[in-house]
């Protein structure tokens, strides 16, 4: 028996926030709260935040709704919301914490290492060359056997809608970038996890664009290592959504299409494969490093095109659209300060 797909969000309307189940190609929303009051029964909670909290019941609710809407429930049609008259937020509200993987995809540290090269005095292709490739790669499966994978905190204010302007600061930071990333939302309390039961923690994905400054090494850096709380945690630096799609319905969260467009041209176009720590790995070291809450959120990592290598910053007036496999796609315009 097929089992219908759905996606939840988070939306704000009249002054209340809101989670909905979306269904079908055009994306038809559901306020769930107004779902269960038709239906009757047995409740879960009204927002996304608390169905994570008791996810698998959850889930089978959710999933059960879905169904008797897919079966043409006609009674359902008086929950649904218009994307006209409501706001689509970051799905999990509030956020829990924000563990981000650094330096996690093969070509985006490739292209450091090239850069790195050139900076020495080596030409284009000297730093290219089959020789460097063949030593980076022995190098980073070196990494990989030996060497956990390396994973910072980040600052749930910066987390924005989907669809939300990025405000460039006035008076703070430089070169700001992007950085289109999978994001796992977790669903149950992980603690001492092995890999092979990692992903049953994680209860959906979401598209995420972790805006980052790109500021003069010398600024950035300190006797202590890079300032990661000044180059990636501004407010609004963290657009997330628009959609929390269920682990259930994403068949292979390493085999995922990340695409990145600015003003339509396409600068990242990769897939989530080429990560150097699989998100199972990453997982089970942070279950072991600390503890891991329903509504906890890892970042997985970037590909290689961000605006670092190109020299080509963001600007206000830019439009930058980020979309995953299956996950949805959020679009935001970028705009400066007013001061």
């Amino acid at each position: 028996m097929a089992v219908t797909r759905f996606k939840l969000c988070t939306f704000a309307h009249d002054g209340r926030q809101g989670a909905g189940l979306v269904i079908g190609d055009d994306e038809a929303i559901y306020d769930i709260a107004r779902l269960q009051d038709i239906a009757g029964g047995a409740r879960i909670a009204s927002t996304l935040r608390g169905m994570l909290d008791d996810w698998l019941p959850s889930f089978a609710r959710l999933s059960e709704l879905a169904e008797r809407i897919a079966a043409g429930w006609p009674q359902a049609d008086a929950a649904k919301v218009s994307r006209g008259e409501i706001k689509i937020l970051a799905p999990v509200q509030p956020p829990g914490h924000i563990f981000q993987a650094a330096a996690n995809y093969r070509s985006h540290v490739w292209q450091i290492e090239c850069s790195m090269r050139r900076k020495q005095g080596m030409s284009a292709e000297e730093a290219a060359s089959p020789a460097e490739r063949a030593a980076f790669d022995a190098k980073t499966d070196a990494r990989v056997a030996n060497e956990p994978p390396y994973v910072f905190l980040g600052v749930s204010h910066a987390i924005s809608g989907p669809y939300d302007d990025v405000v460039l600061p006035a008076r703070f930071g430089e070169n700001p970038d992007w950085e289109a990333e999978l994001g796992a939302i977790f669903g149950r309390t992980a603690r001492y996890v092995e890999r092979e039961n990692a992903l049953d923690y994680v209860a959906g994905y979401v598209v995420c664009n972790d805006l980052s400054y790109r500021s003069d090494p010398s600024k950035a850096r300190s006797i202590f290592g890079n300032d990661w709380l000044s180059m990636k945690n501004s407010p609004g630096f963290f657009p997330t959504g628009p959609y929390l799609v269920p682990a259930a319905f994403v068949a292979n969260p390493m085999d995922l299409q990340i695409r990145f467009r600015l003003n339509g041209e396409i600068h990242q176009d990769e897939s989530t494969s080429g990560m150097i720590y699989g998100i199972d790995r990453l997982i089970s070291h942070l279950s072991f490093a600390t503890i891991l809450k329903p509504g906890d959120m890892l970042l997985t990592g970037s590909p290689s095109g961000n605006g670092l290598h190109s020299g080509r910053f963001l600007r206000p007036g830019d439009i930058m659209e980020t979309e995953i496999t299956g996950l949805g796609l959020q679009r935001n315009r970028v705009v400066a300060e007013q001061v």
